[in-house]
């Protein structure tokens, strides 16, 4: 993924809400601050009276393999996470 592109991408259209994981090379796999994104675009379609209809899909060849546990508390990357707004809820 390129520096500044989104992990989840949103595109409305002709009455739907199409949600798009967009990490095909973790295979989509879903991060903490992805769960954040995720509900923020979820919300915008329902508050949106145009949106009749919300597809969930994933870029590449895999919906979503669930969560990338590098980022999570004793993976690889567990220092990311203090900066985390749900470190707090997850890390008590």
């Amino acid at each position: 993924m390129a520096m500044g592109e989104r992990s989840i991408l949103l595109e409305k259209r002709d009455g739907i809400g199409c949600i798009t994981f967009n990490r095909p090379e973790k295979l989509n796999a879903i991060r903490p601050q992805d769960y954040i994104l995720l509900d923020d675009l979820v919300n915008d379609c329902e508050k949106d009276d145009n949106i009749r209809v919300v597809i969930l899909t994933g870029k590449g060849k895999a919906f979503s393999v669930g969560d990338d546990f590098e980022g999570w508390p004793g993976g690889k990357k567990d220092h990311l996470i203090k900066e985390d707004p749900l470190y707090g809820v997850f890390c008590k």
